[in-house]
């Protein structure tokens, strides 16, 4: 559980409209309690304790964080390869577990579908489409448990950015659906929560009416300073206008959002897997670009 439960009991003041003052007060500074509820380091049992006392929770509401017990060890084994390189190669033998372990009837706790979620898109399209059906199905069950808003919310996220990928607008659709039933957590997610609703929206419509619709969402987050977010939005819906056959050519705006990105990630672009950028760029490197905006 190292490194979850200060999350999970961030999720759990916030519903319970407590500050972090309020919970942590004399048991840690608040550097601390900012570290811990971001997931950086534990604390003692004893603080843990006191903490929980002070929610009015009882020590078994951190049962949702158990992983299921006895785990098929092949399973374990392609979970643990997958958890220090997402694209780590499995042998048939621990897909087939990971894919049963998925699909199967018994009921996944939320620690089991907080590992599962970020995997369910590594399968061929078919088999992923189910898997996410499948998880959801199983995430029905903690509707009960105070986190199941905030995590409703994470996996209706991940699932609309793989049917926007796939060019699958009924998908996208239906989680979108789905997660306005499921209040999200964080302005971030009310902020990506609406550009989907504008992007998917605006898709039949094609692709200037898609930059009409989020441009306001966009630029809203550059004027309150959020960067990174509104350069993850414009790389995205690029991406899913790729996906829908919609991007015709790379806007400046896009080549500035690309070059930024790969600035923070400290990553290298692979030009050749960019359909249409080496024409965009003009024979200049991705970094002349760094500096627009639009």
């Amino acid at each position: 559980m190292a490194g979850k439960i200060g999350p999970y009991l961030r999720r759990l003041r916030l519903n319970q409209g407590l500050t972090q003052r309020e919970l942590y007060q004399d048991l840690l500074s608040e550097r601390q309690s900012i570290r811990f509820e971001a997931g950086h380091n534990d604390i003692q049992a004893e603080r843990l304790f006191a903490v929980l006392a002070r929610m009015a929770l009882p020590i078994t509401a951190l049962s949702p964080l158990m992983p299921a017990s006895n785990r098929d060890p092949v399973l374990q084994s392609g979970l643990t390869k997958l958890s220090r390189w997402p694209d780590a190669t499995l042998t048939p033998e621990e897909n087939r577990a990971l894919t049963t372990y998925v699909t199967g009837q018994s009921p996944l706790t939320l620690a089991d579908i907080q590992t599962v979620t970020p995997l369910l898109g590594r399968f061929d399209e078919a088999l992923s489409k189910r898997l996410y059906q499948s998880t959801w199905r199983h995430l029905q069950v903690h509707q009960s448990e105070p986190e199941y808003s905030s995590l409703a919310s994470s996996f209706c996220i991940g699932a609309l950015y793989y049917a926007l990928f796939h060019a699958d607008l009924t998908m996208a659709q239906s989680y979108l659906e789905r997660w306005l039933k499921a209040a999200p957590q964080t302005i971030e997610q009310q902020i990506q929560r609406n550009f989907f609703a504008a992007l998917i929206k605006a898709l039949p419509a094609g692709a200037a009416a898609c930059y009409q619709a989020t441009a306001t969402i966009i630029h809203g987050l550059r004027a309150i300073g959020i960067a990174a977010m509104a350069d993850a939005l414009v790389d995205n819906r690029r991406h899913i206008l790729s996906a829908f056959g919609l991007h015709q050519a790379w806007r400046r705006d896009e080549l500035g959002a690309l070059a930024r990105s790969t600035q923070r990630h400290q990553a290298t672009v692979a030009i050749a897997n960019y359909p249409g950028l080496a024409a965009a760029l003009s024979g200049q490197p991705l970094t002349a670009f760094r500096a627009i905006i639009e």
